[in-house]
């Protein structure tokens, strides 16, 4: 791993633990590596999809101590980094924050030397018996990878493959059920994939396969211990909530929004993970790639932040996240369009509310825009295309301040839709109605003007004007 890509601030991490060094205890680390070659070590964790740095260390004859009288380590999944942009290994901090690490630069797992850290003694036996197992499978994969394997060995590798594989697994559920209670236990028991219960059956007796979704859905964090902080610190959770929001939840704004509500419910009562997520699934939605799933950032600014449940963050940052979602809030899908009433190249006054079509695109641009550029050609030719065959009409807003630019770049390229530009307003500032600080921006508009698609680029809007129409049929 990258050095330049593991190594943040701590002024994020702030956000979510502000009383940590308030707190007391200590710890010192003593890390012994034969061979290892930095002068400088860096101790990190994880923490969401990002890593930070907590402490440095000098090596010296291929020793280092991580060391602090009066701060703690929160509990979690941490990194030893060297300066050479590598990463030794990680290890598990739990409430003991003193113990030593020994091992070898050429054999890192295999020769780990735990004292004074049951839990890290266990971590490394069960990755080494990992590591044994993966070795082994890598024998019969070459031998399932070989062209003209005989039927006879590749039925025997897939059965000593599937062997390894039950091993792999009573290891791991023996190690759980055995050490019980533990970090360790907690974090190998979350690597299980989510096991989905029998399914119901129907009248005929045959399995209602129709619930098979609603039961992976609703036993995807079974493994998880959602009431422990160090869940938080550790390198693959933010990836399943990730895939949990992005692949299991329905993508519609309502039922994401139920679902984080619930997934954040479960969290209460912890002292980092009820913060990070609330956060960090407030922003995950601010830009989605996902069109009108930016309903669940309006969602969550509500209420989170303007109910005045988040009470951790500075007021200026909470207000700022309130102010944008009233911004955006009158631009969501379905929404009517808010009006413009802005002045044409003739100087009249032009609304776009008393624009007839069946479908309007309001299109932001401006001439000396490199991708407007790109797209006004593309534009033009939807325009062509569809103005008599869809009552199609583009409502185009200028967003550059010099009349005789706009109206020279409009004549060059012929544009011979509506043209209004947007700071010769009766309408307010249309950088705060269409949330408009880039350029092109496009709103596509029904009959009634409510916004049926937005930023999306003609060749988009191409296509959904053409399957609205076909749904019409």
């Amino acid at each position: 791993m990258k050095l330049k890509n593991i190594l943040y601030t701590l002024l994020f991490v702030g956000l979510f633990s502000s009383n940590a060094l308030a707190q007391k205890g200590g710890y010192s680390i003593h890390i012994s590596i034969d061979g290892i070659s930095d002068t400088l070590a860096y101790l990190a964790f994880y923490m969401g999809d990002k890593i930070y740095v907590k402490d440095t260390a000098i090596v010296e004859k291929g020793a280092l101590t991580f060391e602090n009288d009066s701060d703690t380590l929160k509990g979690g999944v941490y990194i030893l980094a060297g300066q050479a942009s590598n990463k030794y290994f990680d290890f598990l901090i739990n409430e003991n924050t003193h113990f030593s690490l020994k091992t070898s630069i050429d054999n890192l797992v295999e020769e780990m030397e735990v004292e004074n850290s049951p839990e890290n003694a266990l971590f490394y036996s069960y990755i080494a018996r990992l590591n044994k197992a993966q070795e082994e499978r890598i024998t019969f994969d070459k031998l399932l990878e070989r062209e003209n394997t005989p039927k006879d060995s590749i039925a025997y590798a897939h059965k000593q493959l599937s062997l390894i594989n039950e091993r792999v697994d009573s290891i791991r559920n023996t190690m759980i059920e055995t050490h019980k209670g533990t970090f360790f236990s907690s974090l190998i028991r979350s690597t299980i994939p989510a096991e989905i219960p029998p399914l119901p059956l129907l009248p005929d007796g045959s399995p209602d396969s129709s619930q098979l979704w609603y039961l992976y859905k609703s036993s995807f964090w079974d493994h998880y211990d959602l009431s422990d902080d160090k869940i938080l610190r550790t390198p693959e959770f933010t990836k399943k909530v990730d895939n949990y929001f992005d692949n299991v939840v329905f993508q519609h704004p309502d039922s994401l929004s139920v679902a984080i509500d619930a997934f954040i419910a479960k969290t209460e009562g912890t002292e980092d993970l009820y913060k990070y997520l609330i956060w960090d699934l407030t922003f995950k939605y601010e830009r989605p790639k996902i069109m009108g799933l930016d309903e669940v950032y309006v969602h969550m600014a509500k209420r989170y932040y303007e109910s005045g449940i988040d009470t951790w963050n500075n007021p200026t940052v909470v207000k700022n996240i309130i102010d944008k979602a009233h911004k955006i809030e009158p631009l969501l899908l379905g929404k009517k369009a808010p009006n413009l009433i802005l002045m044409d190249t003739l100087n009249n006054l032009v609304q776009l509310y008393q624009v007839k079509a069946r479908y309007t695109l309001v299109f932001f641009w401006e001439p000396d825009c490199g991708h407007c550029k790109k797209e006004v050609p593309h534009t033009k030719k939807l325009y062509t295309d569809f103005k008599d065959k869809y009552d199609f009409q583009i409502y185009a807003v200028c967003c550059d301040t010099s009349f005789r630019k706009m109206k020279r770049y409009i004549t060059k390229n012929q544009l011979n839709w509506i043209n209004v530009n947007g700071y010769y307003s009766a309408s307010g500032d249309f950088h705060d109605l269409y949330d408009v600080y880039s350029t092109p921006v496009m709103y596509l508009l029904d009959e009634e003007k409510k916004i049926v698609a937005k930023h999306l680029l003609s060749e988009d809007i191409q296509l959904l004007i053409e399957d609205l129409e076909k749904r019409k049929e």
